[in-house]
């Protein structure tokens, strides 16, 4: 039923159907958590391809509307044939190999999603605008999840997945995750809402306000790769803007810094924060960092010696459909996690399709009415390839968010090779 209504939402209007995607997407897990309080699930969780799905409809009615033509198809038909090359090594288990290649293309789709964007000098981008909405939302819940006692909703689901160490209430160390199924997802979108924040169009007070209690929540998930990416971010706005939004890159890290010291350390939030930031410089005592680096070291030689790689779905989610057990305890590197199921010309092949289309966009000459929307687009891709270092965004809420910026960076240097980018 909700991809019927995305699907109806989408074909009366874009700015409805794409409210209703990014809607399917931020609520549900938790919908899927209330539907757990009464009933049992068995077989497939239906609920929880729906997103993809609806992404990939969303994107058939986007396409119809304004179709993907000529060199534009280069980055979507070079993504999926770097996909492709990861099937062959995948067909002894269909089931993960199944799961990984469909929820990889249905992300990919958000590519003619932002292709289609109708861009206006005046106006923010349709995803911006969205987020601005729709994230606020999704974090004063993560917020209420910290600081009260879980609902029983969250409690239940807590205890029947393993999914990701979430902490406990108890330890004074419970990483909240809102409307979202864990905290890294949580984590991953907001680093990309304060992204978006920083190098949107306009920072009006309820910008500055959303941004504000979208790094408080992004704090209370504890996720450090998260506080990477937006100082990547708040650097590649200050090199991309030469120089323009350097008041804004400073009003930020002094928000970071005033937030910071609200929590401080006197609280047991407080405290959990200041802990894992301060880890951030200690990455040669950290036990996760230390773990993660080590089985880097003995699965990258395997996954760079392998030209077509151990075959799609052989980690991640899709590998909890299978009934053979994981060759590697794997790290959470999104880069590493392409690399070993794709190979290295298909790890090239993805991973280029996207750095190419940026640095495309950046080559021609653009008439400073379309700069902001490039800024914007290049900023939520370089947040989300930072992130990727972390976890495979490529997967999930984060995945149709790439394609999507990526789309607007093709029709962005499309346009600035027409007519000398006016």
């Amino acid at each position: 039923m909700a991809i019927g209504l995305v699907a109806a939402a989408s074909i009366r209007s874009r700015p409805l159907g794409l409210a209703a995607l990014w809607s399917l997407w931020f609520l549900a897990p938790f919908i899927r958590r209330l539907l757990d309080l009464t009933e049992t699930t068995t077989g497939p969780d239906l609920l929880a391809v729906a997103p993809f799905v609806a992404t990939g409809i969303v994107a058939l009615v986007e396409y119809t509307r304004r179709p993907v033509t000529g060199r534009a198809w280069v980055v979507p038909a070079v993504a999926v044939g770097g996909f492709a090359i990861g099937l062959p090594q995948g067909f002894g288990d269909p089931d993960p190999l199944g799961f990984a290649f469909g929820t990889y293309l249905l992300g990919l789709t958000g590519f003619f999603i932002g292709y289609a964007e109708e861009l206006e000098p005046d106006k923010p981008l349709d995803l911006e605008r969205l987020l601005l909405l729709l994230v606020p939302l999704v974090t004063l819940y993560a917020i209420y999840q910290s600081l009260f006692p879980l609902p029983a909703w969250d409690d239940h689901w807590l205890k029947t997945v393993d999914i990701a160490p979430f902490g406990s209430k108890e330890a004074g160390n419970f990483r909240t995750f809102g409307t979202l199924n864990a905290p890294g997802a949580l984590g991953a979108v907001l680093a990309v809402f304060a992204a978006l924040c920083l190098a949107g169009r306009r920072v009006t007070p309820y910008v500055v306000i959303v941004g504000a209690i979208g790094l408080a929540g992004m704090a209370l998930t504890y996720v450090r790769s998260a506080w990477l990416a937006l100082v990547f971010a708040m650097l590649l706005t200050v090199v991309l803007g030469r120089g323009r939004y350097i008041a804004r890159v400073l009003g930020l890290a002094t928000l970071v810094l005033a937030l910071i010291l609200a929590l401080g350390p006197h609280s047991t939030i407080g405290a959990q924060v200041v802990e894992r930031a301060t880890t951030l410089g200690q990455l040669g005592r950290d036990t996760s960092a230390q773990a993660r680096l080590d089985t880097t070291s003995k699965v990258l030689p395997v996954a760079i010696r392998a030209p077509i790689g151990a075959g799609l779905g052989a980690v991640g989610q899709a590998r909890r459909l299978s009934a053979a057990p994981e060759k590697f305890s794997f790290p959470d590197n999104g880069y590493l996690a392409i690399l070993y199921q794709l190979g290295p010309f298909g790890f090239l092949m993805v991973v280029g399709s996207l750095v190419g289309v940026a640095v495309w966009s950046l080559t021609g000459p653009l008439a400073s009415r379309w700069r902001g929307a490039r800024l914007t687009a290049l900023v939520g891709l370089g947040t989300l390839l930072f992130l990727q270092l972390g976890a495979d965004v490529l997967y999930g809420v984060t995945a149709p968010m790439a394609w999507y910026f990526a789309g607007v960076l093709m029709r962005l240097g499309e346009k600035s090779r027409e007519f000398g980018g006016g």
